[in-house]
């Protein structure tokens, strides 16, 4: 996909499913799925970040799967920076 750097963003509670809960439907042009890793922070990470500074910060690390709307340049092959931001505002 053309991606050389770590995409990150917020995950807000209404974007969580429990394991096993269906997801409920919504307008996704067609939907994908990747599996992340999601980290669940106690505190502020401060740059530069240093792993030892993440880890400090990390709370719970999970396995997470993103449903990704096919709209984005992500799926594409176009990406740009700013439609994984654009993506989860729109969440």
């Amino acid at each position: 996909m053309g991606i050389d750097s770590p995409l990150y963003g917020r995950v807000a509670t209404s974007m969580l499913a429990t394991c096993g809960d269906p997801i409920p439907p919504r307008p996704v042009h067609p939907p994908r799925v990747e599996s992340e890793i999601a980290f669940l922070l106690k505190g502020d990470i401060h740059g530069p970040a240093a792993i030892t500074s993440v880890l400090a910060a990390t709370d719970l690390v999970y396995g997470a799967v993103d449903v990704l709307d096919s709209r984005s340049g992500m799926i594409t092959g176009k990406p740009n920076g700013v439609d994984p931001f654009a993506a989860s505002c729109h969440s």
